[in-house]
């Protein structure tokens, strides 16, 4: 395909100047979205948050800039425009702290010359929690028994090359979650609760661009995930959890003498500027052999209790069909581990 940029944009200084840019930008949208940090630690339906693919988790989600298959939808959707084959499916499960299991799904289907159409879906499982009211005796609580509250979240991207080098993409999801029934009136009298089901759904938006810099494998990407307007639950407002990010990645070997041969070690940093918690700098590496076994680890600074990140994948091809498979494991400090396993297939 004919580049339609200007060439001088494929050298090294202008990438560079690009990415100045993007940082110099940044914090200025991130103050136009968020004018106070009133609500740090506040933002609703966190499950948006979690990582949907081992092989991102194991480079601590610095994945804006990455190229991959159709969990590009859950970080940057412009790296879609970049499949390489008609279609791509992922399936995956995290296994996270308190016993809390999220399942990931994504299909990304390639529209010949018009673009990669892509769709996404995430369920978090939270298990069955107990119940309790405050009362005044020697408790202090009364128990009223479990609920089980539940979150999904549908979406529908697209993205599209728009020359060899530059892609852009969109997401809009629809995000639903649910509480259950909640008490939300005593009487004094009686002592009956009355009981009302506690959900709310919205519509966000996912947008990102991702430039090949057209200096050896380096990639340069922006994207934003969970515009929304604020959601309610009774009476309490809340902003989903919105992120900037801004990434780099390259094949540090391009610039050896091996790199024409079956290896290949990828670097991938990004800096994340949250809606709710303090910016943060994350960094992956990907080793990977004969396009076949990968070797991964990731870190993310700062944080509380998340540690670092490891993982491996394997990929291959039987008949025209791909197949591959992922792991990611995380150290969270005093929680459990964190665990996550994908399988991925294309054709």
């Amino acid at each position: 395909m004919r580049s339609l940029l200007p060439s001088r944009l494929a050298s090294p200084a202008r990438a560079l100047a690009l990415a100045g840019l993007a940082l110099a930008i940044l914090p200025a949208t991130r103050a136009q979205t968020t004018p106070s940090r009133d609500k740090l630690a506040q933002t609703a339906m966190k499950f948006l948050a979690v990582s949907a693919d081992p092989r991102a988790a194991a480079l601590g989600n610095a994945t804006t800039s990455l190229v991959s298959g159709s969990d590009a939808i859950f970080y940057n959707p412009a790296a879609l425009a970049w499949q390489e084959e008609d279609t791509d499916l992922m399936l995956a499960n995290t296994q996270w702290i308190a016993s809390i299991d999220y399942n990931h799904a994504s299909i990304s289907y390639r529209l010949g010359n018009l673009g990669v159409l892509g769709g996404s879906l995430a369920f978090a499982d939270y298990g069955e929690l107990q119940q309790t009211i405050f009362e005044d005796s020697d408790q202090g609580y009364r128990d009223i028994g479990t609920f089980s509250p539940t979150a999904w979240v549908a979406g529908l991207g697209y993205a599209r090359a728009f020359s060899d080098q530059f892609s852009a993409g969109g997401q809009v999801k629809y995000a639903h979650q649910d509480f259950g029934a909640a008490p939300t009136r005593f009487d004094d009298e009686s002592g009956e609760l009355t009981f009302t089901d506690v959900a709310e759904g919205v519509l966000a938006y996912d947008f990102g661009v991702l430039y090949k810099t057209g200096f050896e494998s380096l990639n340069f990407a922006i994207s934003a995930r969970n515009f929304s307007q604020e959601v309610t639950f009774e009476d309490e407002g809340s902003q989903l959890p919105l992120t900037l990010h801004i990434g780099v990645s390259m094949d540090v070997l391009d610039m050896t003498p091996m790199a024409t041969g079956p290896h290949s070690l990828l670097l991938s940093v990004d800096a994340e500027n949250p809606r709710d918690f303090s910016e943060q700098i994350k960094v992956g590496a990907e080793y990977t052999f004969a396009e076949t076994l990968s070797l991964r680890a990731g870190y993310v600074s700062p944080t509380d209790e998340q540690g670092i990140s490891l993982g491996a994948g394997v990929k291959q091809s039987v008949a025209g069909l791909g197949i591959g498979a992922d792991y990611a494991y995380t150290d969270f400090g005093v929680f459990d581990a964190v665990h996550r396993v994908a399988v991925h297939l294309s054709f």
